[in-house]
């Protein structure tokens, strides 16, 4: 077993939640905290990987063409006047 130092901030919260017998042993809480930072870092390399293939598609969907921004404001004040809202 590996003897792991925490220092008081962690020990003491520790503590508090053995007394809350929300744990029954200080191996209990380490174990659910390695599981809540295995989990947050799987979403974290999932969001990655998502964010990547978004990049990919906006690389392979070839050079962005010139925004017209008098069509775009005369849309958008178009949907206002209507109340409607395609998103």
């Amino acid at each position: 077993m590996a003897t792991v130092e925490l220092g008081d901030r962690y020990e003491a919260w520790i503590a508090q939640l053995l007394r809350s017998g929300r744990f029954t042993t200080r191996n209990a809480v380490l174990r659910e905290g390695l599981r809540l930072l295995e989990q947050q870092e799987e979403a974290r390399r999932t969001r990655i990987d998502d964010l990547r293939g978004v990049i990919r598609e906006g690389d392979e969907s070839g050079p962005a063409e010139p925004l017209d921004l008098d069509s775009i404001r005369a849309e958008a004040r178009k949907s206002t006047r209507n109340g409607s809202s395609d998103q």
